[in-house]
């Protein structure tokens, strides 16, 4: 556990390093950000690795990481040396918060790390992928990496979250197969800090004391990470035989067609990866097939799961973004002047001038815009759907700041938020411009969703905990609103937001001239979820207006709230066009954006009923208090599902214990692991490689994934996904099949030339794939510089050879 402890120090020694560029920047939150230093600091070292690297200044794998930290460091140091004696202060007022929030931190750390010594094995669905990416990152020199499956090619993919991981594995000394199970721990460790800091400052804005503060966070953290949906109350009962036919019947979730066929009479199943299923509910069947798969992922899946993708990785930096954007909101200072000059936004006067500013409530600086763009961009960077939607939620909240400041003149809001948002977004695309220049995507259009919907019986089971928590604090400031002079105007603006995703979809519908979906059908079916986001905007709008400050900081959270439903209701009517031809990926990505914002809403609604319950009488008290009682039993059934789900995926008690995702290759690959180990140690990180070439998820590839030594092509479907084109290696499978069955020495010599190959692998898969015939050739020309029982490795010989 050595790496483990290591890999704590590091990250610890990157928190250090950015509380004081936190203090700094987030003045407008109660502990100025230092509940999120980790996350931010772990984006400023990465940003300046990756972009030194960009330019060849800075070689990255050498010590690009190593040298960031330095300059971060000397940047927090000057910090320090001016306002060093504010800083301490200001530590010692927010100790509490700042310990609760390490606590959580080092608990889901140390708890998800044990869990992954238990169920290590880097072995399946797309975890090859993931490995690929990470190791393509720790070898680079300089940016952008080379593609480990297409040789010659850069990585088309987001691989900021990968290079940001890379970077700790690189300054701790972690092999990345150690620090793959590493930063599976990680991410949702400093997620749930940070959804406890975050969700403090908000109830501590609104007024709320310290321990309802840090209760409401440490909900916010359980419903971020920990809890899941309602999907395994529906396992409990399978296992246990409940339920008739008609009812399995009238669910209809995959795999869910009745009682089980090995009953279990005990509290959790054993069906293999019986926990799967939660991530697959909705769906619709004609005549038995299904014709609306989508994905429903949610945090704590994605952690038992293991695959460390990009939505997953972008957990931590979506939250501070999001408390970067309830510290703008809670500015003072108009955005621009009257006149709209863009000149005049956010003055800069130096850290300790504008520290007083900040402690009179006054607008940050050029510094927090400019944080802004930075954490923007690098979550497009690390999942490119995080962009247009946290750039749209962005949007909202420069509109929402304009309303609380200008009131509800659309030319006012428009002349204020537009520009500031502008700046904002346009700096987020410079500041990573060799990424965003040069990005391939499959994307192609918006398309109408125009047959199956989801179905309201599987919208509650992946939504009825967070719907739950959220709705009564929605309802309830909305029904707490009093008409002013300008409600008009603001119930327009209420209803033209709740109206715009359906009326986005009429136009999407006409102008792609697509299907015969009813638009009556359609809108009644949403027409509950478009009532909650006009009520929830109507509630923001008018808190903001509010001359009450407990009052007006409920305005963020809400907006959360809102944000929502707004993602909920978006994969009802529009789907992002791609390979997969589907609204599969959109429910996927949307939804689980989703479960961030209403989550971190959740926990800022345990807050908003405690503080007023003692107020309710008669049968608002009931109702309550019936809610209330609802809502624990449903976040009961929700932790039901994690309890269960953690004893039954690890290979216990056969597996190997310890945090290398290759040691399960120990137990029946032994050959191939000790050729894994030796090329890691003999190859130069510009070498490159030919492996078998074989489908997605399957062994194939395994080598480079491991390795990170480029071959000539890996997962051919996988690099056309990310790649929307075949164009970048139509032939290389031919090419590939050519190298290991040709006799012909020279076809085989400018193959390899041509693909700048040194090694060529022989091993089981090899011999399957290809056979045997051509194998001895490499004898002829080729060195052969490792051998066991069923692998051989051969290196081109130099030509003075």
């Amino acid at each position: 556990m050595l790496d483990a402890v290591l890999w704590l120090i590091g990250i610890e020694v990157i928190g250090l390093v950015a509380i004081p560029l936190a203090y700094v920047a987030l003045g407008g939150l109660k502990d100025r950000g230092l509940t999120l230093a980790k996350p931010l600091g772990m984006l400023l070292v990465g940003y300046l690795a990756w972009i030194l690297s960009s330019a060849h200044v800075l070689p990255y794998a050498s010590y690009g990481p190593a040298v960031a930290l330095i300059l971060l460091a000397a940047v927090a140091a000057f910090v320090v040396y001016r306002r060093g004696e504010d800083l301490l202060a200001h530590i010692r007022s927010q100790w509490k918060p700042l310990v609760v929030a390490e606590v959580v931190f080092l608990a889901v750390f140390i708890g998800w790390t044990l869990y992954r010594a238990f169920d290590p094995a880097i072995s399946h669905t797309e975890q090859p992928m993931d490995l690929a990416f990470l190791n393509a990152t720790m070898r680079t020199e300089f940016a952008p990496p080379e593609d480990p499956w297409l040789r010659g090619e850069s990585v088309s993919y987001y691989y900021f979250g990968y290079w940001m991981l890379g970077g700790l594995a690189n300054l701790t000394g972690a092999v990345s197969t150690v620090a793959y199970n590493l930063s599976l721990a990680l991410i949702p460790a400093m997620a749930a800090a940070g959804a406890v800091g975050l969700v403090y400052n908000l109830v501590t804005a609104a007024g709320g004391r310290l321990k309802i503060a840090l209760a409401s966070g440490i909900l916010a953290a359980v419903l971020l990470v920990a809890a899941a949906n309602l999907e395994g109350a529906l396992e409990f009962m399978r296992a246990n035989g409940m339920g008739s036919s008609r009812f399995w019947g009238w669910l209809a979730i995959d795999g869910l067609d009745g009682p089980s066929p090995q009953l279990t009479e005990s509290w959790r199943p054993n069906e293999f990866w019986w926990w799967w299923r939660s991530s697959r509910v909705i769906n619709t069947f004609e005549g038995g097939q299904g014709i609306d798969f989508t994905i429903q992922e949610f945090p704590f899946f994605s952690a038992l799961l293991g695959d460390l993708h990009p939505h997953f990785m972008s957990l931590p930096f979506v939250v501070v973004f999001l408390s970067l954007c309830a510290n703008f909101l809670e500015a003072g200072k108009p955005l621009v002047t009257r006149a709209g000059s863009l000149a005049n936004v956010y003055r800069w006067r130096g850290p300790v001038a504008a520290g007083r500013a900040w402690s009179r409530g006054f607008a940050p600086g050029l510094p927090s815009l400019l944080l802004l763009s930075l954490v923007l961009g690098g979550l497009g960077f690390v999942n490119a759907w995080d962009l247009p939607v946290f750039s749209a939620v962005f949007l909202g909240v420069a509109s929402f700041r304009a309303y609380a400041v200008r009131g509800p003149s659309l030319r006012e809001i428009v002349a204020s938020a537009l520009p500031v948002s502008a700046v904002v977004i346009g700096l987020a695309f410079f500041l990573y411009l060799p990424y965003f220049g040069s990005m391939q995507s499959q994307f192609s259009g918006i398309r109408p969703v125009v047959d199956a919907t989801t179905r309201p019986i599987h919208f509650i089971v992946v939504w009825g905990l967070m719907l739950a928590a959220v709705l009564p604090m929605l309802v309830s400031v909305f029904w707490s609103t009093r008409l002013q002079s300008e409600w008009r105007r603001t119930a327009f603006a209420a209803l033209m937001i709740a109206l715009l995703p359906f009326i986005a979809w009429l136009g999407v519908l006409e102008w792609g001239s697509q299907g015969d979906a009813s638009a009556t059908g359609r809108f009644v079916q949403l027409l509950p979820l478009m009532v909650l986001i006009g009520g929830g905007v109507y509630a923001v709008l008018w808190t903001l207006r509010s001359g009450h400050r407990a009052v007006r900081g409920n305005a963020f959270p809400l907006a959360l709230a809102v944000f929502g439903l707004l993602l909920l209701i978006g994969p009802e009517l529009v789907f992002v066009g791609d390979q997969f031809g589907s609204r599969m990926n959109t429910v996927f990505k949307f939804y689980y954006q989703a479960w961030v914002l209403l989550s971190l809403a959740g926990g800022f609604a345990l807050y908003y009923w405690v503080s007023r319950f003692d107020a309710l009488v008669g049968y608002k008290r009931v109702l309550a208090t019936v809610w209330a009682g609802a809502f624990c039993v449903l976040l009961v059934i929700a932790l039901y599902y994690p309890a269960a789900a953690l004893g039954s995926k690890p290979n216990l008690p056969n597996g190997p214990v310890g945090l290398d995702g290759l040691a399960h290759l120990a137990s029946g690959n032994t050959d191939e692991l000790e050729a894994i180990q030796f090329l890691r140690t003999a190859a130069s990180r510009d070498s490159g490689m030919v492996e078998a070439v074989g489908g997605s998820y399957t062994e194939f590839g395994r080598v480079s994934s491991a390795t990170g030594i480029p071959t000539v092509l890996g997962w051919p479907g996988h690099e056309l996904q990310w790649r929307g084109t075949s164009a970048s290696f139509d032939g290389r499978e031919e090419d590939i099949k050519l190298i290991y069955q040709s006799t012909d020495f020279e076809i085989v010599k400018n193959l390899l030339h041509r693909y700048d190959v040194d090694y060529v692998y022989v091993g089981p898969r090899e011999r399957r794939t290809y056979g045997t015939d051509g194998i001895d050739k490499f004898d002829e020309f080729m060195e052969k510089i490792f051998l066991n029982s069923t692998v051989v490795i051969y290196r081109l010989r130099s030509s003075g050879s």
